[in-house]
């Protein structure tokens, strides 16, 4: 959608429309963003903010495929594709989740979440993936675990 720069500051993707209406979509660095939508005379018709606390666990998680890369030390690679419970979803991710000691079974786990839409949006299942690099690679990791609302699927290495 658009790019992020440091700070708190916006990047702005600026689109303008058949009618010269203009959107204007703004993200921040702490995973806000800003959506207005401006007519040809100048009015401003719909400004929202959208926070990061619209991340939910996706409805399902379908496949998860690991990939060790060869570096060092070495790191992992983690693809995760899943399903939402509807259209426009946003900024998909995988979140470890750990306690203050590596897991005892070697399986590291991570929520596959997104930015749920607000406003009315279809309500059509939607493939969604995600992505994301465990670097170092922890010596002791067996496996990963990735969670959705609905299931979980545990992938060995």
């Amino acid at each position: 959608m658009c790019a992020r720069l440091g700070g708190d500051r916006p990047f702005p993707t600026k689109i303008t429309t058949a009618n010269e209406n203009t959107i204007l979509i703004e993200e921040y660095t702490d995973g806000r963003f800003g959506i207005s939508v401006t007519s040809a005379d100048g009015m401003t018709m719909l400004k929202e903010m959208v926070p990061e606390a619209n991340r939910q666990r996706v409805l399902s998680v379908a496949t998860v495929e690991l990939a060790i890369l060869e570096s060092n030390p070495p790191q992992l690679f983690i693809k995760a594709l899943g399903k939402t419970r509807a259209l426009g979803w946003i900024k998909p991710s995988l979140e470890m989740f750990l306690g203050p000691l590596p897991p005892e079974d070697g399986l590291y786990h991570f929520n596959f979440t997104a930015v749920e839409p607000v406003g009315i949006v279809p309500q059509v299942i939607s493939d969604i993936e995600a992505t994301t690099l465990l670097a170092p690679m922890p010596q002791e990791l067996k496996g990963v675990v990735v969670h959705a609302e609905e299931n979980e699927i545990a992938e060995m290495l």
